[in-house]
């Protein structure tokens, strides 16, 4: 957007850093590999790199852009005025920036982030009990996932929802995700 971002970062330690994290991601470089991995994260299911590298901050905060896209599409399509995106990480070890990242693009494509995992990592019934109370338009689960990987392998991905016309957060389709 050409405009300043409405969105907004709900999170302690992103208060007062909204247009310094975007434009540290804007101006940040893609990592050599990004564009690689990044393909390579488009499973059944979810987004998930398996690599001897995670894709760097940057791919993330692409990434992050067309998600936020398809949450924005999802909300004209359905008529509602929600812009709020939750975004929630497991118990597994994820980088601070990859989470950044994401907060910075929803930020700037004008969606208001509830970051969920401020105090504490999310376990899935607490991921849900927030999309129940939140009711978000568009949900992000970090993960650095539950598959066993060899040493040296890393394992970075993001399970997105969005609402459906029935107000229901829901998965992405295996079409939406590649």
């Amino acid at each position: 957007p050409a405009s300043t971002p409405s969105g907004r970062f709900s999170a302690k330690r992103f208060n007062g850093e909204r247009d310094a994290a975007i434009a540290k991601y804007l101006a940040m470089p893609l990592a050599p590999d990004d564009l690689r991995l990044m393909e390579a994260m488009r499973r059944d299911y979810d987004y998930r790199s398996r690599d001897a590298v995670a894709p760097s901050p940057k791919a993330w905060f692409l990434e992050g852009l067309s998600w936020a896209q398809m949450a924005l599409d999802a909300a004209k399509a359905n008529k509602t005025a929600n812009r709020t995106v939750t975004i929630a990480r497991d118990t597994r070890k994820i980088e601070p920036e990859l989470v950044e990242a994401l907060a910075a693009a929803m930020t700037y494509a004008g969606l208001n982030v509830e970051y969920i995992a401020e105090d504490n990592a999310n376990v899935v019934s607490s991921y849900a009990w927030a999309a129940t109370q939140v009711r978000p338009l568009m949900s992000l689960f970090v993960t650095s996932s539950h598959v066993v990987a060899d040493a040296g392998t890393a394992i970075r991905g993001v399970k997105v929802s969005v609402q459906d016309r029935n107000g229901q957060v829901v998965s992405l389709t295996v079409d939406e995700i590649k």
